[in-house]
């Protein structure tokens, strides 16, 4: 409603002019997506020495080893010597009085045992809450994460944000941008917006423009509808790990890193990533990123196929008329490891590959039940996209 004035004449009352529009923040141009994402180059399709392997992502910090969410969770991620990560996920929710707090879940209890929601807490109140798990760590906010970013040592480090949606999102999206605002630095190309919902996606591009966007789901429909007719609203693909398994996944990443489409390369992500079969599976997939609770592990498994790439290149530079060239001596110096550490038939190899694949095929069954009531109540994700992104 707005306010009213008398008219110049007297007689009433006449609106008074609305003030003009505010520039969106953050603007800037196009979307940046962080340097070590934008120069990927994928193991898997490239057999040169500028391939490069998925990207170390610590989903919610080091949380393996630390109370998830915590500046410390994030530090030791970050840390060469502990996490080794390139960058970290997070998530974000709404305090009462407006803090953009770290946090999953939208209660307190897994982590701080404690019954409230956080939407009905000031922040004065969380700054005092410690986790459960030790060594019991503070609550963070997103200032502090970016605090963390601005650290020298941290420079070239880039976060991950999944924007919840237990919060109105154009509140929480709004502090999100207000707080990124005030932090100094440019952190265009240091900051991706993950979202859940097109409405989110719609917002992030309204008022932070200069941001790329991830689109975070187990929806393969979904992802599919975006890369094909909404391609400029996202940049990056975060998806549930075991929708990208089978043939249909290894479509999408192809059709989703062609660098020839209009649209341009968008990027791949992969989350959570703990096995270290589906470490090896990600990067033989040429994905860009692997979101995981345990960087080290992941760490540990890049560390182990450099030492094997490197002895591989010694194998071909050594004199052909050395023993070692001949079939019968190859594997004087192999044969190289692949997860699981060995490839015999044991009952225990059977059960683990059973296991992982089994869950493979439960969440694949849940995107499909997931797929079946969007479609029910919105129609086609491509209509649905439609309707909310209007374009």
């Amino acid at each position: 409603m707005s306010l009213k004035m008398p008219s110049p004449d007297g007689n009433g009352l006449s609106p008074l002019p609305s003030p003009p529009p505010s520039p969106p923040l953050l603007s800037g141009g196009r979307p940046r997506l962080p340097a070590s994402l934008a120069a990927f180059s994928p193991a898997s399709l490239h057999g040169s020495s500028t391939a490069t392997v998925p990207l170390n992502i610590a989903h919610r910090g080091f949380k393996a080893r630390w109370p998830e969410n915590s500046l410390a969770a994030f530090r030791a991620a970050l840390d060469p010597t502990q996490g080794g990560a390139q960058a970290i996920e997070t998530d974000v929710h709404l305090s009462r009085d407006g803090a953009v707090v770290l946090s999953h879940d939208p209660t307190l209890r897994r982590c701080f045992g404690r019954p409230e929601r956080i939407c009905d807490c000031d922040w004065a109140m969380l700054a005092t809450l410690r986790t459960e798990r030790l060594p019991g760590e503070p609550m963070a906010r997103l200032a502090d994460v970016l605090e963390l970013l601005a650290e020298p040592a941290n420079e070239t480090a880039w976060v991950l944000l999944d924007i919840k949606r237990d919060d109105p999102p154009q509140e929480l999206l709004q502090r999100v941008a207000e707080t990124v605002e005030a932090a100094p630095g440019d952190w265009a190309g240091r900051i991706v917006l993950g979202c859940w919902q097109a409405v989110a996606m719609r917002i992030c591009r309204e008022l932070m423009p200069s941001l790329p966007v991830a689109y975070i789901g187990f929806s393969l429909s979904c992802a599919e509808a975006l890369l094909a007719h909404h391609p400029d609203v996202v940049q990056v693909f975060n998806m549930e790990q075991h929708v990208l398994v089978g043939s249909r996944g290894a479509r999408f990443v192809r059709a989703a890193q062609d660098e020839l489409s209009p649209a341009g390369r968008h990027s791949v992500l992969a989350w959570t990533v703990n096995d270290p079969e589906w470490m090896e599976w990600s990067i033989r997939r040429g994905l860009d990123g692997v979101i995981t609770d345990d960087p080290a592990a992941y760490d540990k498994v890049l560390r182990r196929r450099r030492s094997e790439a490197a002895q591989k290149k010694l194998l071909m530079v050594v004199d052909e008329n050395t023993p070692l060239q001949t079939a019968g001596n190859e594997t004087a110096v192999g044969p190289f490891p692949h997860p699981p550490a060995s490839s015999t038939l044991t009952g225990f190899f059977i059960r683990r590959w059973a296991r992982l694949y089994a869950w493979t095929g439960f969440v694949k069954g849940v995107a499909i039940v997931f797929n079946s009531i969007m479609w029910v109540r919105n129609g086609s994700w491509q209509t649905h996209l439609q309707k909310t992104l209007g374009q």
